[in-house]
C-alpha cells in the first residue's frame, strides 16, 4: 500500500512496509515507486500508474505532485499528472500518467513524490529520474585488443571518475554518465601485461548528448 507511515518516503516507497498500518489501506498502486533515466535526445517521458481500490465501495482519489527537486535541493515544476482526480469503482482500478517534460538546459538527478489523497488519508509514491550525457571511451590502434583503465576529469578537477578493466567492465570500452562540460579522457594500461601506455584526449560534451571517443595509441 502507499499509506503514509513513519518512514521517510524514500524508505517507505509505496510498498507494504507495516502490516498493521496496511490493514486499513484503501488503495494500492502499481508500480509502487518510479525510477527512470532519460535517453540522449529524449525530452519527454511518461510513466503509467495504476491505482486499485481495495474497498467494497467507490473512492475518490485526488492526485498531486507534492515536490520535485534536483540533487542540489532546487525546486522545479516540469512534471505533470494527466489527471488531478479519479473516481475508482469498488474493487477496480484506474490509471493516470506521470509526465516529465524536461527543459533542454536541465540535467542531473531529480527526486520527488506524488500524493494520492483518499478522504483524510494521504498515500505517497516517491519518484526519481536522471538525465546525463553518455561518453563512451575506447582505446584503439594496437595490434592486440586493448584492455585499459579509463579516467575522466573536468578541466577544473571538480569531477573525477574512472573505470577499470576486469572490475567495472570486461570489454574494450566503457560508457560514463556525465553532465555536460569539458573533460579530459585518459586510457591507462595494461596492468595484466608488459604493454604500457597512457593516452589522453580533451572532449567537449554537450548536454543530453551521446559521444563515442577513441583514444588512439598511434
Amino acid at each position: 500500500n502507499a499509506k503514509k507511515v513513519s518512514d521517510d518516503i524514500y524508505v517507505q516507497g509505496a510498498g507494504r512496509i507495516d502490516l498493521l498500518d496496511a490493514i486499513d489501506a484503501e488503495i494500492t498502486t502499481e508500480p509502487q515507486s518510479i525510477s527512470f533515466s532519460f535517453e540522449p535526445g529524449e525530452l519527454a517521458h511518461p510513466e503509467t500508474i495504476s491505482v486499485r481500490n481495495l474497498k467494497d465501495e467507490d473512492v475518490t482519489a485526488e492526485l498531486a505532485i507534492a515536490e520535485l527537486k534536483d540533487d542540489e535541493g532546487n525546486s522545479h515544476d516540469f512534471a505533470t499528472l494527466s489527471k488531478s482526480e479519479m473516481v475508482i469503482d469498488a474493487n477496480f482500478e484506474e490509471s493516470f500518467e506521470f509526465i516529465v517534460i524536461i527543459p533542454n538546459d536541465k540535467e542531473g538527478k531529480f527526486f520527488g513524490k506524488i500524493t494520492i489523497m483518499v478522504g483524510e488519508n494521504e498515500y505517497s509514491m516517491p519518484f526519481a529520474f536522471e538525465r546525463f550525457s553518455k561518453l563512451t571511451l575506447k582505446a584503439t590502434g594496437a595490434e592486440i585488443k586493448l584492455h585499459p583503465s579509463f579516467i575522466i576529469h573536468s578541466n577544473d578537477l571538480s569531477f573525477i571518475t574512472g573505470a577499470s578493466y576486469g572490475f567495472d567492465f570486461l570489454d574494450d570500452k566503457f560508457t560514463f554518465k556525465v553532465k555536460s562540460g569539458s573533460y579530459t579522457a585518459n586510457a591507462i594500461g595494461e596492468f595484466e601485461s608488459d604493454y604500457e601506455y597512457i593516452l589522453m584526449k580533451d572532449i567537449d560534451v554537450p548536454i543530453g548528448s551521446e559521444i563515442d571517443l577513441e583514444l588512439n595509441i598511434n
